[in-house]
């Protein structure tokens, strides 16, 4: 049986029920490690305590970590998707290939310009196209799973490593 490429949704909190939904379509084909629209249950705001919030933070980003493509879904203007453009910037910085879900001008940020992304614009394709266009990401970085290096989960915090969370071998050639 082959491996399903992992996928890491991202979007605004407020949003979380509808990625759920875009979630549980796409399971049958690729395996969704993100959980926070899961965990989050429609929670519309952020009323958390700093030390549950750096906890979330954490998870959040060990499962970033693990994904092979990351779906940035920016296409809603009615609400401000501050954290899920950092998802996109440190999935870039961890060279990992990303899909942002936009609608025409909605939505785009400069890193959409990057060369591991690929743009899925809801003025011409739909919330359908996502597993081809996810496919089509997947390919632009064809490092085999075995040979990618991803360093565990974060280690106590007083040890150095605790702050490196992934490193993929092979981005740069190297």
């Amino acid at each position: 049986m082959p491996t399903l490429t992992k996928i890491y949704l991202a979007a605004a909190l407020a949003r979380s029920s509808f990625v759920e939904t875009i979630a549980a379509a796409l399971r049958p084909t690729f395996d969704v490690v993100s959980g926070w629209h899961r965990r989050s249950a429609g929670v519309l705001r952020d009323t958390r305590d700093e030390d549950e919030r750096t906890a979330i933070c954490a998870l959040n980003l060990s499962e970033l970590v693990q994904a092979d493509v990351v779906v940035v879904m920016v296409e809603d203007d009615r609400y401000e998707p501050k954290a899920t453009y950092g998802e996109l910037g440190y999935a870039l910085a961890l060279c990992k290939p990303c899909v942002v879900v936009h609608h025409s001008g909605t939505g785009r940020c400069i890193l959409d310009s990057h060369p591991l992304v690929v743009r899925l614009d809801l003025l011409t394709m739909s919330h359908e196209d996502l597993p081809r266009t996810i496919d089509i990401a997947a390919s632009l970085v064809q490092v085999p799973r075995e040979d990618r290096i991803t360093l565990p989960a974060p280690a106590p915090e007083d040890d150095e490593s605790a702050r490196l969370v992934g490193f993929e071998r092979g981005a740069n050639g190297g």
